[in-house]
């Protein structure tokens, strides 16, 4: 057995826009997805006009058949290290250790990183492992396995490491994208609806409300005035009824987490993600560029001025055209619940919860700043 003491990945804050999530963490030699892709849905009536909310408890039941199997090197903070049979489905993945068998149906704010563990040996040398990481960052939980390494064969279980962890990250893509209605990302405010008015981008988010509840919400940020701005989520594209409003200031926190085909984003506290790693950049580059009006105290932008605020959003999103959309799947992924937001008021910014130990498995450390903060890169 081996005894874990640490995780030792990338730390430290980054500004958004100097980092490439994957450059760390990609293969040398890419692997394609070679699955097939389930046909895309049109949208329901209620779709349309009802909040999308889901249920994030991981122990949902896993969908269909197994997708890949093979047997992984789990490591864990109390059984140390053994050898396990695991299978990924397309919601999540199943493993047996020598104690207890464990299903986890993935949420969507969950990532994929290779990594590397740090602590002392009592049969097994960790540098014998090529390691990665299914990380639960919302609910301080992280499943850490690894691909021995044979002698000389080192290149070898460095490929069988990147298959597992980006068939892992297209799992996670999948249950993500199951969530979403089909939309186009918006730069124009709609006719008649007055709160609308100020809008620079808008288009559907997934917000984590909770431990075990997540709601599929219509984003929609604002161009700054009176030295603020804001990001409004409504139930609907048709922002009818406001859900929260998340107020922004030049100091206001805005990070991306780090993973492997990761979408995942935090706003003052709020966890959201996108449908692809594209659309993720086109939300932090908006707001990222709000922020720096704001730290410039810039006056309140003219008619004329969000005109152009606005043709420049489009024209950048015309050159990632083909990237915004993921492919759809034909029924969510998640349990729907019947969740409903309570009174609509300003967000205050949130805390992340501080790391803990829970079923034996190793638990990441504040997910915000702080030493141990190795998943998120903010500005």
């Amino acid at each position: 057995m081996v005894s874990i003491c640490r995780c030792v990945c990338t730390r430290g804050v980054l500004p958004w826009d100097k980092l490439h999530p994957d450059d760390d963490f990609s293969p040398d030699a890419v692997v394609p997805d070679h699955r097939v892709a389930v046909p895309t849905r049109e949208n329901t009536a209620e779709e349309d006009q009802v909040l999308r909310c889901f249920s994030a408890e991981i122990h949902q039941p896993m969908r269909g058949l197994a997708e890949k199997t093979g047997e992984l090197w789990y490591f864990s903070t109390d059984a140390g290290a053994e050898k396990v049979p695991f299978e990924l489905f397309a919601n999540g993945f199943r493993f047996s250790t020598s104690e207890q068998a464990v299903s986890i149906s993935m949420p969507p704010f969950a990532l994929v990183r290779n990594c590397k563990l740090q602590g002392g040996c009592t049969q097994l040398s960790l540098s014998e492992f090529k390691i990665f990481k299914i990380s639960l960052f919302c609910r301080s939980t992280a499943f850490y396995f690894g691909v021995q390494c044979e002698p000389g064969e080192e290149a070898k279980a460095e490929l069988a490491r990147s298959r597992w962890a980006l068939d892992v990250s297209h799992s996670l893509r999948l249950v993500t994208q199951s969530l979403f209605p089909r939309f186009s990302i918006s730069t124009q405010p709609v006719p008649g609806i007055a709160s609308t008015t100020t809008r620079l981008l808008g288009g559907y988010l997934v917000h984590h409300d909770g431990m075990n509840t997540v709601s599929v919400v219509y984003a929609e940020l604002h161009a700054h005035a009176h030295n603020s701005s804001k990001l409004i989520l409504y139930e609907t594209a048709r922002c009818q009824r406001a859900v929260m409003v998340v107020g922004l200031t030049a100091t206001s926190s805005c990070c991306e987490m780090i993973g492997i085909n990761c979408s995942c984003f935090s706003v003052e506290g709020h966890y959201f993600t996108s449908r692809t790693i594209s659309e993720r950049k086109v939300w932090l580059r908006a707001i990222s560029n709000v922020k720096v009006k704001l730290h410039h105290e810039a006056p309140n932008p003219t008619a004329e001025e969000l005109g152009h605020y606005r043709n420049a959003i489009r024209e950048y999103l015309e050159t990632i055209n083909d990237t915004l959309e993921g492919a759809g799947v034909s029924d969510p992924l998640l349990a729907r619940t019947s969740h409903r937001p309570g009174h609509v008021g300003l967000a205050k910014p949130r805390l992340a919860p501080a790391g803990a130990t829970v079923l034996g498995h190793r638990q990441d450390g504040p997910p915000i700043d702080g030493p141990d903060g190795d998943d998120l890169a903010g500005s």
